[in-house]
């Protein structure tokens, strides 16, 4: 037969189902097993870690697959066990709570360089965390996941962080809440260099939901698209009072929606939300801010950012000013509704004959009128003199033909 391939030392070879489940269930130590990349183990019931150990279950080359069958969840874990699955395709998982892992009182879940397809769940399409710690899925492919209620990826519930990074999401959904993540009385959620396309939710929050969630929710690096909710919040939906910071930075979103309020972002008595480096095309809402709907949230900052083509009320506050970064000689309201293509820091430019040389300016007097012996253009940040030989004695002049010839026997 061929040699088997290089091991990692400490890692032992599970050539059968049946090994590989013994090696889990009864090991009294931490443990890294390796999978042939050939092997295609069939589950008819899950397999358990009760101690307080890690388990590392890896593959290399095209990775061994693991198979539930549409009978079962592939693993359980609990009493502080910790799970890192590593280089494997993970499929056709079936559990009321997590497709994949059930984590409850368990240590953290890491899904590495794998492959998820059409794993469901009630609660957790591929990972259900209670009492547990981190949920990390990093650089794997995630294709029809989810969940008849929350979480159709990730399901957290008083658990550690949740992290997707360097990761393709397609085609997951829940029929209640959170196409992609739940989160409540959890650590940060963050999605990152990832892609996330057509992702849904029955209820709220076509990508992430959080309430009460004592974490962050950040998105960064990432693109989505056509992602969407009956309810609010076509990619995230964060509610209730102390939860925390909602930043959606360096990515680009678009052709996601909600039928109701917030087509991208609904947040509800939330503790800020910032927003830098994003491009919002062609995202939608119901009824109001196709982009962003915010209500009573303590700060919201918006710099660097376009919004094209999206539909009706661009963004809607209430009882939450927007800080905008705008250039000099720009100005934009911090409330109320907000329609039409804009962006920041072009903002809106201060009008003809007036001038805006400090930042935060809220409607179109900016700083006020162009002074005396000057003229200011749409957009002046700076006065600009008068041209020489002319003069001007009155405030608000909008070009230099405004300025007018000195006197004979005069001199500017």
């Amino acid at each position: 037969p061929p040699p088997l391939p290089p091991l990692v030392p400490g890692f032992v070879v599970a050539a059968s189902e049946n090994e590989l489940r013994s090696m889990i269930t009864e090991a009294a130590a931490d443990v890294s097993i390796y999978l042939l990349p050939s092997a295609d183990f069939k589950l008819s019931s899950k397999i358990s870690c009760s101690g307080n150990i890690k388990v590392t279950v890896a593959s290399s080359g095209e990775g061994a697959t693991l198979d539930g069958q549409e009978q079962t969840r592939l693993f359980t874990l609990g009493n502080g066990c910790s799970l890192t699955l590593r280089g494997l395709t993970l499929v056709n998982g079936r559990a009321d709570y997590g497709g994949v892992v059930e984590a409850k009182g368990a240590g953290d879940v890491e899904i590495i360089d794998s492959t998820v397809r059409d794993s469901a769940g009630y609660q957790g399409g591929v990972v259900h965390a209670l009492g547990s710690g981190a949920v990390s899925i990093t650089g794997s492919n995630l294709t029809g996941c989810s969940a008849g209620d929350n979480g159709g990826v990730v399901y957290a519930s008083r658990s550690g962080a949740v992290s997707i990074s360097g990761s393709t999401v397609t085609g997951c959904s829940a029929g209640g809440n959170g196409g992609v993540v739940y989160a409540s009385r959890s650590g940060a959620v963050s999605i990152s260099g990832s892609t996330v396309t057509g992702c849904s939710a029955g209820e709220h929050g076509g990508v992430v939901y959080a309430i009460q969630n004592i974490g962050s929710v950040t998105i960064s690096g990432s693109n989505l698209t056509g992602c969407s909710t009956v309810g609010r919040g076509g990619v995230v939906h964060v509610h209730a009072s102390y939860s925390g910071a909602v930043s959606i930075i360096g990515s680009n979103v678009t052709s996601c929606s909600a039928r109701y309020n917030g087509g991208v972002n609904y947040a509800w008595d939330s503790e800020s939300l910032s927003v830098a480096g994003v491009d919002f095309i062609d995202n939608r809402a119901g009824s109001s801010g196709s982009v962003l709907y915010l209500y009573n949230i303590e700060r919201t900052s918006i710099s660097d950012a376009s919004l094209t083509g999206n539909d009706g009320v661009t963004i809607q506050t209430l009882w939450s000013p927007i800080d905008w970064n705008c250039r000099l000689g720009r100005w934009m309201p911090t409330k109320g509704a907000f329609f039409g293509d804009f962006s920041a820091p072009e903002c809106n430019r201060c009008p003809d004959g007036y001038f805006g040389n400090t930042s935060g300016l809220t409607n179109s007097s900016c700083s006020g009128q162009c002074i005396r012996g000057h003229f200011c253009e749409e957009g002046t940040a700076d006065p600009e003199p008068c041209p020489v030989g002319t003069r001007m004695p009155a405030l608000g002049a909008a070009s230099n033909e405004s300025c007018i010839p000195c006197a004979p026997g005069q001199y500017q």
